[in-house]
């Protein structure tokens, strides 16, 4: 490449929502200098989220097909008695690394790919296979346990040697991936307002909002629980996606939800069960959760996985309080009775417990939202996200393959 010539990147992503994954990636491919880089984007699946890339004046391939993902998270757990679904793992990640992702990179000759998830390794595979650099976004905590060990060996092992260098969202998942020496630590990035709405600047009743949707790895089942416990000042908003219940809304009911509904109906009674409460407000899914939060008081996370809480850093940046659940790598976001509080979800209460406090103390909520405040400016600012992960970029194809300059402490 001459000085002169824009690096060619390819961005590929997995998913199928409206999560802090495609939102992050779209906040990277938006501040990115064009006068420097050409990104294109290819989906592996058709979502909500290529409206929103679309939206913003991204234009999105979609492929469509080989949407199994061979990956180790726990949120990927598959029963013993469900094994027969390897196959159709394995049949998708030789079809992506031999015909799709090929295609792919053929139509677009990139200088460098960027995959958004450490599940697309297929198309690790077919890059280095034409020597082109792998960045690959670490965002799933990888799952060292397993039955015997044969897939976390699997799995580690063609990413160790398909990925030139992996950027991890937290401290927590670098230690997980267990592949120290070509990882980074790149928080996530969000969009911080110059002006927000002060938390508790409004009557009763208190508004806490809620973004995990029907999901339990983000506390659904929780939160119906806790809902019980709430003072009368307050209301629950309950945004993300709840499957056909959504479509209800829009007067549709397809029949892939109907064979949804049938598999999660147990999840579906307590949603409705929880509805019914006077201090519920269910609002499905938003493109955009900004407004909601900013309208908001509290907002809640209670993951009972590990994980990454893009919503928290989301409601920092608008100086609210959040309550989280006290698991292991949550502390690295939050810190507890500073910019917010952990609490142990295994009792719901103790959630509705904390959201009562912070109602009944306004003035220790506004000091709390005021940390997470002044957190978001330091850590977690696109512009700050952009200048690393150009680093990344900057470093990778210079040929430098020593990483541990970019995780030495401030």
């Amino acid at each position: 490449m001459t000085g002169q010539d824009k690096v060619k990147i390819l961005y590929v992503h997995h998913g199928h929502g409206i999560g802090g994954a495609p939102k992050s990636l779209l906040n990277l491919v938006k501040s990115l200098p064009s006068n420097t880089y050409k990104a294109s984007v290819v989906f592996q699946q058709h979502s909500a989220a290529v409206d929103l890339f679309e939206d913003s004046g991204i234009k999105v391939d979609v492929v469509g097909r080989a949407k199994n993902y061979l990956s180790h998270h726990k949120k990927s757990f598959i029963s013993w008695f469900k094994f027969y679904r390897y196959f159709f793992i394995f049949k998708d990640w030789i079809h992506n690394a031999l015909f799709i992702a090929p295609e792919y990179i053929e139509k677009y000759k990139p200088d460098l790919i960027h995959l958004n998830s450490d599940v697309l390794s297929s198309w690790a595979y077919a890059a280095k296979k034409r020597n082109i650099p792998v960045v690959c976004h670490n965002r799933d905590p990888f799952e060292s346990r397993g039955y015997f060990g044969l897939r976390t060996g699997l799995v580690r092992k063609i990413l160790n040697s398909t990925v030139d260098v992996f950027i991890c969202i937290s401290n927590d998942n670098r230690k997980r991936l267990c592949l120290e020496s070509k990882s980074v630590t790149i928080y996530n990035s969000v969009d911080i307002p110059e002006e927000y709405r002060v938390p508790f600047s409004g009557s009763a009743p208190y508004r806490v909002v809620y973004l995990g949707g029907m999901a339990k790895a983000k506390g659904f089942r929780v939160v119906a629980e806790a809902v019980k416990y709430l003072n009368k000042n307050i209301i629950v908003q309950l945004a993300g996606g709840y499957g056909f219940v959504d479509d209800l809304l829009h007067k549709e009911f397809r029949g892939a939800n109907k064979i949804d509904f049938l598999i999660r109906r147990s999840d579906y009674k307590i949603l409705f069960e929880t509805i019914k409460y006077e201090c519920v407000d269910f609002v499905g899914i938003v493109k955009d959760p900004n407004k909601l939060i900013d309208d908001a008081d509290i907002l809640i996370s209670p993951f009972t996985v590990e994980h990454f809480s893009r919503p928290i850093i989301e409601a920092f940046s608008r100086g609210k309080p959040v309550v989280a659940s006290d698991i292991e790598g949550m502390s690295e976001i939050v810190c507890n009775n500073v910019d917010g509080i952990l609490v142990d979800v295994s009792s719901p209460k103790n959630l509705a417990d904390a959201i009562n406090f912070l109602a009944d103390n306004k003035p220790i909520a506004v000091k709390y939202g005021l940390s997470g405040r002044d957190k978001a400016q330091k850590f977690f600012s696109i512009e700050a996200h952009v200048e690393e992960v150009k680093s990344v970029y900057d470093h990778l194809l210079n040929g430098n393959i020593n990483w541990d300059h970019f995780n030495e402490p401030c």
